[in-house]
């Protein structure tokens, strides 16, 4: 099984479906805490603080339940839905704090909620195991002053698929949260971790190299030094090929309420809809140019909206499942091709379909 076999492992669709994906790619099943949607049975997602017009949005909030009506004959999926039902369980007081501005969805350290930096959260299939990934979004001029990563490995008592068992992931996090506060004294920064195969490997990146080890409390009168692995790495290709995810893995993150949504209100992703996929643009010039553009690639368009709080709008419409392995393509497509107009991607919309 290759990496890009795990993407459906989390959402709760009841056909495995194989992704066809570069043999270094990794496969992104990401959460965040809140759906945008409309009343009734048509499930826009559009991102906090832009909406299209004439749009009556409301906020609903994801049930940590949806997760758990996987299909009964795939027990690893239960597991990372498990394991996910943890993390989410310490995400709850900062659910408020989310950012979907038009980028994937990201949630708060789970571990520490103390650290500024935003998270993605998803898995991926590894030797056919799965391996829970959390990644800190980076901005690349940050990478320069940090050429030295550091990595931490924390064994875990194991369950039959290498995940954490009960109390294990609270344990090795407050461990790794020791460690942040130790090492963001000497100027390092958490990147993020890799969970599975009975252990998390935490990464950091830093000035210069540090320590070889850290002293920890590993319990109530036990202290411990926690070996660090240092390598030069200017190139960040730790983080770039173990924690980043590709723009589907970050496309599949981006959208993966809606999905839920949709499944909690009985939809079939499997069969073809009408799919609206909404953009805006600084001018009607670059909208114009985005139409037919994407024309060209089988998308129809309705009338046009006029301009409105400067941005003028449009919404490309392709009769398709909304499977991740069909409508991911096409996200992927309409958002490089608003990008290129000087425009954004705004999100998709379709009917429950049943």
């Amino acid at each position: 099984m290759g990496l890009g076999d795990g993407v459906l492992h989390v959402l709760p669709f009841k056909r495995h479906v194989e992704v066809d994906t570069d043999p270094a790619s990794r496969t992104d099943v990401g959460w965040s805490e809140v759906v945008f949607g409309v009343a009734g049975n048509y499930c826009p997602l559009r991102p906090l603080g832009r909406s299209a017009p004439d749009r009556d949005a409301v906020v609903v909030m994801l049930s940590r339940e949806g997760c758990e009506e996987a299909a009964p004959d795939e027990p690893r999926r239960l597991a990372v839905a498990d394991f996910l039902r943890d993390v989410r369980e310490g995400e709850a007081d900062g659910a408020e704090a989310i950012e979907r501005h038009g980028s994937q969805g990201t949630v708060p350290n789970p571990h520490n909620q103390s650290m500024e930096r935003r998270y993605s959260l998803f898995n991926r299939i590894v030797d056919d195991l799965p391996v829970l990934i959390q990644c800190a979004s980076i901005e690349p001029g940050e990478r320069f002053s940090r050429p030295w990563a550091a990595s931490v490995v924390l064994p875990y008592k194991q369950n039959d698929v290498g995940l954490p068992t009960d109390g294990e992931l609270q344990r090795v996090g407050k461990i790794e949260e020791q460690l942040d506060q130790s090492l963001k004294a000497t100027g390092a920064v958490h990147v993020g971790h890799l969970t599975g195969a009975g252990a998390m490997r935490v990464v950091f990146y830093s000035q210069s190299q540090g320590s070889p080890s850290v002293l920890v409390k590993t319990g109530l009168l036990k202290k411990e030094n926690i070996a660090l692995d240092w390598r030069h790495d200017p190139s960040w290709s730790l983080y770039e090929m173990q924690l980043q995810p590709t723009a589907f893995e970050a496309m599949l993150d981006r959208f993966r309420d809606l999905w839920f949504k949709l499944y909690q209100l009985g939809d079939n992703p499997e069969l073809p809809r009408d799919v609206d996929f909404a953009a805006f643009f600084p001018s009607a010039e670059r909208r114009t140019a985005f139409v037919a553009e994407a024309g060209s690639n089988g998308f129809s368009f309705r009338d046009q909206t006029p301009e409105h709080d400067g941005q003028f709008w449009c919404e490309a419409t392709k009769f398709i499942p909304i499977a991740p392995e069909a409508i991911v393509p096409e996200c992927i497509f309409i958002d490089e091709t608003a990008r290129r107009h000087g425009g954004e991607f705004d999100g998709w919309a379709c009917h429950v379909t049943t």
